[in-house]
């Protein structure tokens, strides 16, 4: 567990959280319903969860990732706004890239990820390999080239494919199920 001195969040206008399990640990040490503030989620989950556990409004972007979520907070919110990011230590660096010029901008690490490495005989042992972060594609590059050299590898988004340069399809909704729809379709049409 990473320690973390959560400020208030009534002192923001808006809390974005990019992963269910950021919103889980500042869970853990706060009730979120004691505060009434805007949230941004990531993916559907986030979005669901943080609708179980606020009363505070809670937005969804098109785009499950970084990029996608902070064009469209760029898109909903107005300019100046204090935004709170509450994320992974090991998160990218876009969203701050998009939202720091506009609004005032901050973000908190409420949890790290450990990266640990691929398991080559696990991979061997199957044909497909689902690659759901920048860090799980890293341990698979570090793989020797044949064990990963026949199969199938789907990633969840751009953040994740830009660690993978090695052929793979990429999901077009960056979800869990949007993998499983990319190797459904591969399954159907072929690779290409």
């Amino acid at each position: 567990h990473r320690d973390f001195e959560l400020p208030d969040l009534n002192d923001y206008d808006t809390v974005v959280f990019t992963s269910l399990e950021g919103v889980k640990r500042v869970a853990e040490s706060v009730d979120l319903k004691s505060f009434n503030c805007r949230y941004y989620a990531i993916g559907p989950k986030t979005r669901d969860y943080l609708k179980e556990n606020t009363d505070g409004q809670v937005f969804l972007g098109t785009k499950f990732n970084s990029e996608g979520l902070g064009k469209y907070i760029i898109e909903t919110l107005e300019p100046g706004s204090k935004v709170l990011a509450l994320r992974s230590s090991a998160a990218t660096d876009m969203l701050e890239k998009l939202l720091v010029s506009d609004y005032d901008y901050s973000e908190l690490h409420v949890y790290d990820i450990k990266s640990l490495p691929a398991d080559p005989d696990l991979v061997k042992a199957n044909d497909v390999i689902f690659v759901v972060s920048a860090t799980c594609a890293k341990s698979i590059m570090e793989l020797e080239p044949a064990v990963i050299d026949d199969k199938i590898i789907i990633s969840i988004g751009p953040e994740t494919s830009k660690n993978l340069p090695i052929p793979h399809i990429m999901a077009d909704s960056h979800t869990i199920q949007g993998m499983l729809d990319a190797y459904i379709e591969y399954l159907w049409r072929g690779y290409e």
